[in-house]
């Protein structure tokens, strides 16, 4: 549908109007309220077209993506029908958990892969405040548990993104941070080259880093992580949060 996915994330203007708070990555369930009112959207995903029926009320308020489909001046707002053949219908539902719920979609021993997924998924679908909990997450699973993206995740993310890309900065920033020595080493030829080639920029960068540079390299952390947060500008998450509680 190339009416609704021509507008990226990065291009979505700050009137926003979701009064969505600001998550912790593995926070639990809050009360928040919901409208349910409306027909229901069929939203069928992935390859093997699992097949979903959401409000549409909810999918409009938290994604650009949605509210366009669902208008009906297109095909798909008058066939009360959405496809999303390349995206993950597992990352789907963790998605749709988010909305009805306001936690996050997972729990401390999600996969690095569910998160990249999740994480385009919501660069697809234009809901940047599921993009930055996906970035959080990956940040403190390879902080606090020693887990870091394979080649097969660092591949899908790269795949479908382009250069500069926010999701490529944080894994290039992981690996650089904290990856394990032999991680890149042995597996190299498994990476895709644009990786192999960020990751040594990002290598070379920190290897010549001055003094004053490298006290500001600090470990990964999760509030370290919001310079890889898809939010408007040049705001920081505290700032968002200021905008979201106004």
């Amino acid at each position: 549908m190339a009416a609704a996915s021509s507008k990226r994330s990065s291009d979505v203007a700050s009137d926003d109007t979701r009064p969505r708070k600001r998550l912790r990555p593995f926070s639990e369930p809050e009360q928040h309220e919901l409208c349910l009112t409306g027909e229901p959207l069929r939203v069928v995903v992935g390859e093997d077209q699992h097949t979903f029926h959401v409000h549409e009320t909810i999918l409009s308020k938290a994604s650009d993506f949605f509210k366009a489909a669902c208008n009906e001046r297109w095909q798909e707002g008058q066939d009360r029908k959405v496809t999303l053949p390349y995206e993950d219908p597992d990352a789907f539902h963790g998605y749709l958990q988010w909305l009805y719920t306001a936690c996050a979609p997972w729990t401390s021993t999600v996969g690095n892969r569910r998160l990249v997924q999740t994480w385009l998924l919501a660069d697809y679908l234009i809901t940047p405040e599921l993009q930055d909990l996906a970035a959080d997450a990956m940040v403190e699973v390879s902080r606090d548990q020693n887990r870091f993206p394979s080649a097969d995740s660092v591949n899908i993310a790269y795949s479908r993104t382009p250069e500069n890309s926010m999701i490529r900065k944080l894994l290039v920033d992981i690996y650089v941070r904290g990856g394990k020595k032999t991680q890149f080493s042995e597996n190299r030829r498994m990476y895709c080259q644009d990786f192999a080639i960020d990751f040594a920029a990002a290598l070379q960068d920190r290897l010549y880093m001055d003094k004053e540079a490298r006290k500001d390299f600090k470990a990964l952390s999760t509030g370290a992580s919001c310079r890889f947060h898809v939010h408007d500008g040049d705001k920081t998450c505290e700032d968002a949060q200021a905008n979201d509680n106004a």
